[in-house]
């Protein structure tokens, strides 16, 4: 999307807001269109409005829309209660998983963000996030022939050649 069709696209979308408050289809155009532009902070002054629209109930993707604007933002106590609340209400929905060990990651607590990463794996062993986060933490905790050899072992299963190709640099990355 190039950056004027992202601009009128949150131009359209506020206009729709403005005209009809009371629909909720025009505030998660709204809120994924501030997405697109970085306005995380906006989105989430919006959040109480979007609750009141729906009733108090927020679909998948603008949960975790929410969710993502809090870690962006390094709001990471925020993260966490998100996150449990989407893998309650849909224990196969990989992302929530995959953000919460991404927060557990910043917040430096890697034995629990392993233990995310290793249960995500263990139902979609394709998971490319999880991948690339699992031998992250083992980078970070200083054990780079493990973070490799996590890379190593996606040979496999199927991933596309852009992620066979990022696999390759984050093992050149991980062996200097």
């Amino acid at each position: 999307i190039t950056n004027s069709k992202v601009a009128s696209a949150y131009t359209n979308a506020l206009r729709a807001v403005e005209l009809r408050p009371g629909e909720l289809h025009y505030w998660e155009e709204l809120s994924a269109s501030k997405f697109r532009e970085g306005q995380f902070a906006s989105i989430l002054k919006d959040e109480p409005a979007l609750r009141a629209v729906s009733g108090g109930k927020l679909d998948e993707e603008t949960s975790m829309r929410l969710a993502y604007c809090h870690y962006f933002l390094g709001e990471y106590d925020q993260v966490i209660p998100l996150t449990e609340e989407l893998i309650r209400n849909n224990r196969f929905f990989a992302a929530p998983y995959v953000l919460q060990a991404l927060t557990l990651t910043a917040l430096k607590q890697y034995t629990q963000a392993e233990q995310v990463y290793l249960g995500v794996l263990q139902v979609y062993p394709s998971q490319e996030s999880a991948v690339e986060g699992l031998a992250h933490v083992h980078y970070l905790l200083g054990h780079s022939d493990t973070a490799i050899n996590v890379l190593n072992e996606t040979s496999k299963f199927p991933f596309s050649p852009q992620s066979r190709k990022r696999f390759d640099d984050l093992k050149a990355l991980y062996a200097q």
